[in-house]
């Protein structure tokens, strides 16, 4: 059996068979659980599957959406982009996803 994959200091969760374990996926991302190995919580890494159009505006509404978040959001810890991935970290909120 293989070990967690890790991106950055995210240990993504993978179920008995290996396969990381999804918590969204749609047309434009997938997330999945993970663990932040510095704030040693469970978090959700998601990436999306098309490139930026405007890296700019991606990084402009992270960084509001990290300084004031959203009352109907769960907070966003990182975002950026990894060998042309864009991705973002949310806390993970325990239920079930609507």
């Amino acid at each position: 059996m293989a070990g967690p994959t890790q991106f950055r200091h995210y240990l993504i969760s993978q179920d008995a068979e290996g396969n990381n374990i999804e918590v969204v996926r749609s047309s434009e991302q997938v997330g999945v659980l993970a663990f932040d190995s510095q704030r040693l919580v469970f978090v959700h890494c998601h990436v999306l599957l098309e490139p930026l159009k405007n890296r700019r505006e991606f990084d402009d509404r992270a960084r509001k959406l990290k300084e004031h978040g959203h009352p109907r959001m769960a907070r966003l810890l990182d975002a950026g982009e990894d060998e042309g991935s864009p991705f973002y970290i949310t806390e993970n909120v325990d239920g079930e996803s609507l």
